[in-house]
Parts: structure tokens; C-alpha cells; sequence
């Protein structure tokens, strides 16, 4: 599709204006983002006009049920401290499904890349699932929580570094099995990673990945409006993504092993802080 450059300069920054102001408000409303995205699971009957292969099925299911039914209800439970059933949603198993769905979606991504001969990729995005942070890990004080006080934020602390190469390793991804939606999937990626900055605070990036990957999945699972906004598929090259890839394994490796190093030294340093 032949879109002027002017439109790319005006849909894309809106697109990344309007996710950054809907993370905004989901997670300054728990309440209100928990209904809306159950609710968002009743359009379920037009997903079939939409979805097509595996793939995207498996993608669209892996992110709004646990949106709705496990980070919405989580937050909630933990901030609010409901009695009777809501303490179900208290326990350990939730943040440990949510680091699983985590990594469950980046595997899918990685094995289509497989799939596609993309390998230098997909290896980046096996070492991404290796060093995502534990629910809990001896030597790190921190690893996966839920705030107790307002708003009741996920908070995941990743590195900040991990949060980049998280963002390259995706939107590469994209390019290479889908090259039309790389444009509006790099609106994603960005207002996730610019929200954190603009808060200073790191541990909300996964949180807000969550939110605007499954406000991006529901769109287009339900209704294509990015191909005559932002359309990319004009910009496909095969070189583009073998080389893409290719450096994002080059980045990738050295972390793999600063990530070792640091954790080494964490387990190192623990004794010596429990003595003191």
C-alpha cells in the first residue's frame, strides 16, 4: 500500500500518545482495567475474521485471558486486601504464571523466528527468557511484586538494558513475519519503553508491555485499521532482517553473560548480607 510519509509522521506518534494515556489510566484504575479487558474477552466471536494461522491464535489467547483474568484480578486483590476468594489471587501461583506467560510469549516469538530462518533472532530471544528476573531468586531482593499501595503496580525489575533488548528483539521479530505491522508494533514497543523513563521507574516496563500489547492484540483481532494507516510492508527487505537479527545476537550474548556475572556475584554477596 503506497502511504505518504506525512501519515506515518501523524498516525504513529498518536498511536504512541493514545497507549502511553491508556497505561496511564489502567494503572491508576486496576478496577476500571480489570472489567474492561474481561469485557474485551467477549469479542471473542470476531476474532475468526482476523486471525489466521497458529500463530496469531495462540499470541491473541496468551495475552488477553491473563491480562483479564490474572493481572487485572491480581492487582486488584493485592492493593485492595479482599478477604474470602479474592486471597486466591494473593498467592505465589500468580506472579509465577505471570513470569510464565511472559516467557510463554516470547518462546511463541522465538519459535516462529526458528520457523522463519530467522535464528540469530530467535537465539536472542531464548537468552531473553534465560534472563528474565525470577519471581524468586536467592540474591536479588527483588524479583516479581505486586505494590500494595495505590495504585497496586506489577512490578517487574528487569534491567534497564534488558528492557531495550527486549524492544529490538521484538520489533526485528515483526519486521520478519510480518512487515506490514512492523510500523504500528514500533508504536507499542516505544510507548513501553518510554513510560517507564518519563516515570523513572524501570520495574513498571513489563507491566506497561502488557497493557499496550493487549490493547494492540484486541484491535487487531477484531478490526484491521492499521494496513490503511501504517502500513509497512513497502519497507520488507530480507537482508534488512537477516542483519537485524544479527546484530541483536551480537548485543544479546555479551548480556547473557554480564547477567551471569552479576548473579554470581549476588549469590556471593548474599551470606555477607544476611550477617549484617
Amino acid at each position: 500500500m503506497d502511504i505518504p510519509v506525512w501519515q506515518y509522521l501523524v498516525s504513529m506518534p498518536l498511536y504512541i500518545g493514545i497507549l502511553m494515556i491508556l497505561i496511564e489510566v489502567m494503572r491508576k484504575q486496576p478496577r476500571a482495567a480489570a472489567i474492561f479487558w474481561i469485557l474485551a474477552l467477549f469479542t471473542f466471536p470476531l476474532w475468526n475474521t482476523q486471525l489466521e494461522g497458529w500463530f496469531r491464535w495462540v499470541k491473541t489467547f496468551s495475552v488477553l485471558v491473563p491480562t483479564a483474568l490474572i493481572l487485572g484480578l491480581g492487582r486488584i486483590a493485592h492493593y485492595e486486601n479482599r478477604g474470602g476468594w479474592w486471597s486466591f489471587f494473593r498467592k505465589d501461583w500468580v506472579l509465577w504464571s505471570l513470569y510464565g506467560v511472559l516467557g510463554l510469549n516470547i518462546l511463541e516469538a522465538s519459535l516462529k523466528d526458528i520457523a522463519l530462518g530467522n535464528y540469530f533472532n530467535a537465539i536472542s530471544g531464548f537468552i531473553l527468557i534465560v534472563t528474565i528476573p525470577l519471581f524468586k531468586s536467592k540474591g536479588r531482593k527483588k524479583g516479581w511484586i505486586f505494590s500494595k499501595k495505590k495504585p497496586g503496580d506489577m512490578l517487574v525489575y528487569t534491567d534497564p538494558m534488558w528492557n531495550f533488548l527486549y524492544t529490538t528483539w521484538n520489533i526485528a521479530f515483526v519486521y520478519a513475519e510480518n512487515p506490514g505491522f512492523a510500523a504500528s508494533s514500533l508504536c507499542i514497543l516505544l510507548a513501553a519503553e518510554i513510560y517507564p523513563h518519563l516515570k523513572r521507574r524501570p520495574e513498571l516496563y513489563v507491566q506497561a508491555r502488557a497493557y499496550t500489547l493487549a490493547v494492540h492484540i484486541l484491535i487487531r483481532a477484531t478490526y484491521d485499521i492499521f494496513t490503511p494507516l501504517m502500513d509497512s510492508s513497502a519497507f520488507a527487505s530480507d537482508t534488512a532482517v537477516y542483519y537485524w537479527g544479527l546484530i541483536n545476537f551480537v548485543l544479546h550474548v555479551p548480556y547473557l553473560f554480564w547477567y551471569f556475572i552479576k548473579r554470581r556475584k549476588d549469590f556471593q554477596q548474599t551470606p555477607k548480607t544476611a550477617e549484617a
